[in-house]
């Protein structure tokens, strides 16, 4: 009997033991945890600000060989840091007492959302805002393209625009819609009259899946497919344009209007920049030379030169002089086609236009050095002179690049010397495998008060007031957990996330900011519907 209790207190003593010995590994184990997640994220501050001083030294000359690849092992060991870090951020508030609350409800809130609109069946795509107008275009998984005031939610318009799903959407003007599809086609759209006209007033038949189209003028447009092709159209003479086979997808196109260049973002993950200005030149001749067709109208006004524009630039410049000759487009013929309503489609091809026509390739942007497909990109350029580039890549990263004026003397530009550098690094966005569509907003800052005596070390130790909204430069993009997230990039490094737009019940595909005095945000989800955004009233 005394031998049965003194075995039973004896693996009584070792179950506890053991017990305890868990407990303490595991304690360590959080802490250890807790600590690789604190040095992930302070090593991934210091490879962003790494990023940018060799970048920033390499546009003034300056090369730097480092042993190690901090990009790569940025990409690979810190990419979801902050999807991580949110993540416990958000079990810790839900395992608190407010765990009714959400985690955007234990801060002051910047953006509330003013409308939803749910007019699409299947997941949304692509939406641009119209300049002019308080109206928003939208398209999605449903072929649908869909027009509504995004105030009040009224639908002004809507169609089933195309055979399969829409992939981009642009205002030409403000009443005609530019679209583009899967199904190979490019339309022009009149939404002015209503939801009665759907009529497809231009069609453009491509080599395969369009991928995206954007407006170069009130007549011209730039379109890229999967087939490796892009092509730049003018439609007022039946689809004259220019047809450039490239070696890589063109996933994306953008367009510097004040520098008349053409930015394309290609699936070896660089960005390459064209100098359309010959070809500008050129279409308007071509179209006089052969009579006026479709919605012909007078060329826009050539903008005033600007500090570090191409216009100025007149030495030799990076990159090569690629002919885009062009050929007759045996894919696409000049047809006619009954519209929706019994109206003619216009179709156009590509066809022999003689005299020597090309776009200069200017240069490229490495935008990282494993080479991820390149989404989305996108160029804003405001009233102040701003310009950035927005780079959405495959490795779960948004690059923010600035354009680099120090490239441009004495009315020319330094041979050699790149045309952006990178300022802001976002990570642990949910981009591979997806097209996510981002958004930025330039804010409006007055004059420092600080003195011009100030030293460095005096203007470090004098505390700066905090921003507000309307001064701070936002990037809008897709968020972990069905989120969307604004970020603060006014400053040069990292980009210090504001808020989570939370309300979308499935995976955020992309936001968009309106260009106006204060920030209008829409954000597209694969839950069918867009949310309009605006800041609270303070």
């Amino acid at each position: 009997m005394a031998d049965h209790s003194a075995s039973s207190a004896a693996s009584q003593g070792a179950s506890s033991a053991s017990q305890h010995q868990r407990i303490v590994l595991q304690k360590q184990l959080t802490e250890a945890r807790m600590e690789n997640a604190i040095l992930r994220q302070q090593l991934y501050q210091v490879s962003t600000l790494l990023d940018i001083a060799v970048s920033k030294l390499g546009t003034m000359g300056v090369s730097l060989e480092t042993p190690i690849d901090i990009r790569a092992l940025r990409t690979e060991a810190l990419q979801r840091a902050h999807a991580e870090m949110a993540q416990e951020t958000y079990n810790a508030i839900s395992a608190s007492p407010e765990s009714g609350k959400s985690p955007a409800q234990h801060h002051s809130k910047k953006f509330q959302m003013r409308q939803q609109l749910r007019e699409h069946t299947s997941a949304v795509q692509c939406c641009a805002f119209s300049e002019s107008e308080d109206l928003i275009a939208t398209g999605g998984m449903d072929c649908r393209l869909i027009v509504q005031n995004y105030l009040n939610g009224a639908k002004m318009w809507n169609a089933t625009a195309h055979e399969e799903a829409v992939s981009d959407v642009a205002w030409m003007n403000h009443h005609c819609l530019l679209s583009a599809s899967y199904d190979n086609t490019v339309r022009l759209w009149d939404v002015n009259g209503g939801t009665t006209n759907r009529d497809v007033l231009y069609q453009y038949t491509a080599h395969g899946f369009v991928l995206s189209a954007i407006p170069l003028g009130p007549s011209l447009f730039a379109c890229a497919d999967s087939r490796h092709k892009t092509a730049i159209v003018d439609i007022r003479v039946g689809g004259k344009g220019v047809v450039q086979e490239h070696d890589y997808r063109i996933n994306s196109l953008s367009y510097d209007e004040a520098s008349k260049q053409i930015l394309m973002g290609q699936s070896n993950g660089v960005v390459s920049i064209w100098d359309v200005r010959r070809l500008e030149q050129a279409m308007p001749a071509i179209s006089s030379s052969t009579g006026s067709g479709l919605l012909a109208s007078p060329s826009p006004p050539q903008p005033q030169p600007r500090r570090g524009s191409l216009n100025d630039a007149n030495s030799t410049v990076e990159g090569d002089a690629t002919p885009m000759a062009l050929t007759e487009d045996s894919a696409t013929g000049a047809s006619s086609a009954p519209g929706s309503n019994g109206a003619h489609i216009t179709s156009g091809n590509i066809s022999i236009v003689s005299g020597p026509l090309r776009c200069t390739r200017l240069t490229e942007i490495e935008n990282e050095p494993s080479h991820s497909p390149i989404s989305f990109i996108a160029h804003f350029h405001s009233e102040d002179d701003t310009c950035r580039l927005l780079c959405v890549s495959g490795d779960n990263m948004v690059r923010l690049y600035g354009r680099n004026f120090t490239a441009f003397t004495g009315g020319g530009r330094k041979e050699g010397s790149s045309l952006y550098v990178l300022r802001n690094v976002l990570a642990g966005v949910p981009t591979r495998g997806n097209v996510m569509r981002s958004g930025f907003w330039k804010g409006e800052r007055g004059k420092t008060e600080m003195s011009v005596f100030f030293d460095d070390g005096e203007m470090d130790s004098v505390v700066r007031p905090p921003r507000r909204l309307a001064e701070c430069d936002l990037l809008v993009t897709g968020g972990p957990d069905n989120t969307a997230q604004v970020c603060d990039v006014t400053d040069d490094g990292g980009a210090v996330v504001l808020e989570r737009l939370e309300g979308h019940r499935d995976r955020v595909t992309g936001a968009t900011v309106r260009r106006s005095p204060k920030p209008i945000i829409a954000t597209m989800s694969a839950d069918s519907t867009v949310r309009i955004w605006m800041p609270v009233k303070s």
